[in-house]
């Protein structure tokens, strides 16, 4: 498959993932640190990896990855659990290749998948469901300008215990409201990066619902 470019930043390139970004990807999500607070009930192979990519574009998931200049992924999340109008769908699966590592690499990933979900494909709400101790991602929601919504007491059983889980939520308006600090925290006096008319199209395609991935 050809994996479509969503956009160009000042600290990475957003886009699809493809099957090429499986051992970056696997990597990062093996991490103790990481995997603490995944789904995941065992380390991940490639060939799990391969057969849920399969499956979650199949049913229409935008699942992104972040590339550094240098070529090097980085980081990679998604948006998914879309409801029937494509209008509302839950942010997360965000993983990177090291914890404190890059970033305003990660951050403008998260910003520019925003971005493309609001700005070009119209979303109207974005959410997330977050382990209560997971602290440095529910500070990277904020940024983004996600508001408490909810916790969900001793929802997540998992091998070390059983944790509480916040329900967080950003609407376009809300999001639109904590640009300027995020702008100015990536870009400072530069410009931002805008969407080329084939980004547009990609965008579009991507979020557009599912379809075949052959």
């Amino acid at each position: 498959m050809t994996a479509l470019e969503i956009a160009i930043g000042s600290h990475i390139r957003l886009r699809q993932m493809s099957t090429g970004d499986t051992d970056a990807v696997v990597a990062m999500r093996n991490r103790p640190e990481a995997a603490r607070y995944l789904y995941q009930r065992a380390p991940l192979s490639a060939a799990d990896h391969d057969r849920w990519l399969a499956d979650v574009l199949a049913q229409g998931d935008v699942v992104t990855a972040m590339e550094h200049p240098d070529g090097t992924v980085i980081g990679s999340t998604s948006l998914y659990n879309f409801d029937a109008a494509r209008s509302c769908a839950e942010y997360g699966r965000l993983c990177s290749a090291s914890v404190g590592a890059h970033p305003l690499s990660i951050l403008e990933g998260s910003y520019l998948l925003f971005r493309a979900a609001f700005e070009v494909a119209e979303l109207r709400r974005i959410f997330s469901f977050i382990a209560a101790p997971n602290v440095r991602t529910q500070r990277h929601g904020e940024t983004l300008g996600y508001k408490r919504e909810g916790l969900l007491r001793q929802h997540w059983l998992h091998a070390d215990g059983c944790d509480d889980v916040v329900v967080i939520g950003v609407l376009a308006d809300e999001f639109a409201a904590a640009r300027p600090a995020m702008e100015e925290r990536l870009y400072g006096k530069d410009a931002m990066p805008e969407f080329t008319e084939a980004q547009r199209a990609n965008i579009q395609r991507l979020f557009a619902g599912p379809r075949s991935t052959s």
